[in-house]
């Protein structure tokens, strides 16, 4: 052959390669396409006619029920918090992540929640500015189908050599009950996920071939996955870093030196790592400064753990949905089929990785049924890790194990269908048996009809205060006791879309102190703003009271207006659609102290006030109820004097208001209008039943004054008596 022959022949060779290589591209450009074409299908099909309704007014509040409401209450605003949050900055004048707009309780430092959501809140920011930003949310709802579609589709295809395979293993990821669950109500672990089975494809590929591209594109989304959900990341880490640490010692093994071929490969394990090592040094100084610091209690776990029936359940509520149904059955036998070749197979990078995630899968699905697996079979998995693997206390949701669970099941699914195509000679057949898989999961996981709120873009109460002309701090009322109550994310969908500075919020690691605060501001879910209170409020930066009296919680009694009317130290700036604001002139000018008297009188003046009080109300001067084994539960008065609402009704019979108290020392007064009090011996526990006989057909405010202010050390509530619960017969 002569040089002209081999050039010609080089030529050649170098031209049909690149040929072939772009049919590959193309070849699976188009599977891609098809996948996301499909996908975003069914993701119209399973979001419901309500969602498309009302697409650009209205967020999911629900991944079920298929009705419409307004402003109903919701984890889902936190999720267009998180989404909208730098569409929202940017609007406002704030640093992109600015988390100011809640937990704003008078401290130094503005309130740090992370960048939650990195990835997906551009994107919804960036199509915020296009179609606003109700649309921008809704519009990434349906799209992460094809995102998690697509990242479930490359990893199948890649772990089962299939087409076929691939397609299931997309079905299962991006139509996982747990995933839908929380896409249509509060998007945690629905959008997010699609990192994981995106992770694992470019981590293989690039053991693979240990390219430059496929060790960027690893490194790129482990560190999207640590900026979008970094309680999915702890847990992707803790499962998979053993494969990954143990298939690059593998790698470095077989490399017989050649250190330049393994630098891609090594620098894209060490590389994500070592950031997200700072980035999780970053999340942990944010929760030792917030509750989350000595983490969570084993009693909430079991509380949040998956019962047996959830295996069967398509959706028994987001926390608790365990589903898999027949994709589990797949699995099974794609594991069954993998023990069956595990000796025959070449310890390839695929073989290998198909063999990890068949002792993941049995082991991650145990672990998300929490203690139950324990209670049942006294092997206590997930207590021990909960008590000995660091960190895994902060979680007390097993269920969110789902993702990995769904990642680990899928490409075994994925073979054993494969398997069963692999079997068949005419290429449609198997594109029917695809079909057919398909087409089964997506129908056996098929439970959402998003049921849909409209919001409120435009309140002029609100819009009164907007854009913290003063820089004062705006607190709802009524006061939520926990500091992480879902019902606060109302006040943060307002103080977002208004740009204030609010002190309700609704984050796990909220800052500590909210207790003590709390206890302050209760009673002004009464309406008794004394002059304490205010006080401490206005020290706070505290400048306006935003009470809701909406349709929907949360929802302020109707006595709040009626007792805030008439405080002179408070002035009603707007009300618009049941929200009232109020300015606080003067502290100075509050009563020192809510009388019984001046509840009376505002009862007097507000008729709809005294329609809606509830036959016994603990109004100013109460703690929380507190229980504990083995006792009845009680409340400590705020202080020596509180004040309860008696409603009665007409009738002959006489009502007596019953309850029970314990003083540290001397006794409780009773006072009220047309009132007799008797008064029992103490117990052997200390107690002492009271019987109160009220007026018929009125309301009777009561007033109860203990004899002297009991402190402890250890506590800084100041107390009066233990009061047992109040009853009318």
């Amino acid at each position: 052959m002569t040089n002209e022959d081999m050039a010609i022949n080089t030529q050649y060779g170098y031209k049909a390669a690149r040929a072939s290589k772009f049919s590959m591209f193309k070849k699976t450009g188009i599977d891609l396409f098809l996948v996301a074409a499909v996908f975003c299908l069914i993701g119209i099909w399973y979001a419901g006619p309500a969602f498309f309704s009302h697409f650009a007014d209205g967020i999911p509040v629900s991944s079920a029920g298929g009705g419409v409401g307004h402003m109903i209450p919701g984890d889902q605003y936190e999720m267009y918090y998180r989404h909208t949050l730098p569409y929202y900055n940017i609007r406002n004048g704030h640093s992109l992540f600015y988390s100011g707009y809640e937990y704003n309780l008078g401290q130094t430092k503005t309130f740090v929640d992370g960048m939650i959501y990195l990835p997906f809140a551009l994107l919804v920011s960036m199509l915020a500015f296009i179609v606003g930003p109700v649309a921008a949310v809704n519009a990434v709802i349906i799209l992460s189908f094809t995102f998690c579609a697509i990242s479930g589709f490359l990893l199948g295809r890649a772990l089962t050599a299939s087409r076929v395979g691939g397609w299931v293993c997309a079905a299962i990821v991006a139509l996982l009950p747990f995933r839908i669950g929380f896409l249509f109500g509060e998007m945690f672990y629905a959008t997010d996920m699609a990192f994981v089975p995106l992770a694992l494809f470019f981590f293989c590929k690039n053991m693979q071939t240990r390219k430059w591209g496929y060790a960027a594109a690893f490194a790129l989304t482990v560190l999207a996955l640590a900026t979008s959900n970094f309680a999915l990341l702890y847990w992707f880490l803790l499962f998979f870093c053993p494969l990954f640490f143990l298939m690059t010692v593998r790698l470095v093994s077989q490399s017989r030196g050649n250190w330049r071929a393994l630098i891609p490969s090594l620098l894209a394990v060490a590389l994500p790592f070592s950031i997200m090592g700072i980035y999780l040094l970053h999340v942990k100084a944010v929760m030792n400064e917030s509750s989350l610091k000595t983490g969570q209690h084993i009693e909430e776990v079991r509380t949040y753990s998956p019962i047996l029936s959830d295996f069967l359940s398509k959706w028994n509520g987001n926390e608790r949905t365990i589903y898999l149904g027949i994709a589990c059955l797949l699995g099974i036998v794609g594991w069954g089929l993998c023990l069956r070749q595990w000796n025959q197979e070449k310890d390839s990078v695929v073989s290998l990785m198909r063999k990890y995630l068949m002792l993941m899968f049995p082991l991650i699905y145990v672990l998300a049924f929490g203690t139950t697996f324990g209670d049942l079979t006294k092997i206590h998995l997930y207590e021990w890790m909960f008590h000995h693997v660091p960190f895994a206390n902060g979680s007390r949701t097993p269920g969110r194990l789902m993702p990995l669970v769904a990642v680990s099941c899928a490409p075994l699914a994925g073979y054993a269908v494969a398997w069963f195509a692999g079997k068949l000679k005419d290429p449609r057949v198997r594109a029917i048996v695809a079909v057919a898989a398909i087409s089964i999961i997506a129908i056996d996981f098929k439970f959402s009809n998003a049921t849909m709120t409209t919001l409120d873009s435009n309140n002029r109460a609100y819009a009164v205060i907007g854009n913290n002309a003063d820089s004062s701090t705006v607190l709802g009322i009524p006061v939520q006791f926990n500091a992480d109550h879902y019902l606060n994310t109302t006040y943060m969908y307002y103080g977002l879309v208004n740009n204030l500075r609010m002190v309700n919020g609704h984050s796990s690691t909220y800052p500590p102190g909210w207790e003590k605060f709390e206890a302050i501001a209760d009673p002004l879910n009464e309406g008794a703003a004394s002059r304490e209170v205010l006080h401490e409020m206005t020290r706070r930066g505290i400048g306006y009271l935003a009470v809701h009296m909406t349709a929907n919680e949360p929802k302020a009694m109707p006595l709040v207006t009626a007792m805030f009317d008439r405080n002179p130290a408070l002035s009603l700036l707007a009300q618009d659609r049941g929200i009232y604001i109020y300015k606080i002139k003067d502290p100075s000018l509050a009563p020192i102290a809510i009388e019984p008297g001046n509840v009376a009188e505002a009862l007097a003046a507000d008729p709809e006030a005294n329609k809606a009080t509830p036959d016994v109300q603990e109004l100013s001067g109460w703690y929380g109820r507190e229980e504990y084994p083995n006792q009845a539960p009680f409340q400590w008065m705020h202080g020596i004097k509180s004040i309860v609402l008696v409603r009665t009704k007409q009738g002959r019979q006489p009502q007596h208001l019953k309850f029970s108290y314990k003083c540290p020392t001397g006794q409780l007064t009773v006072e009220g209008q047309g009132i007799s009090v008797q008064q029992d011996a103490k117990n052997q526990e200390g107690w002492t039943n009271v019987v109160v006989s009220v007026p018929l057909g009125k309301t009777t405010v009561l007033g109860l004054t203990a004899a002297t202010l009991y402190t402890v050390a250890t506590d800084e509530r100041k107390f009066g008596c233990m009061v047992r619960e109040f009853s009318i017969n």
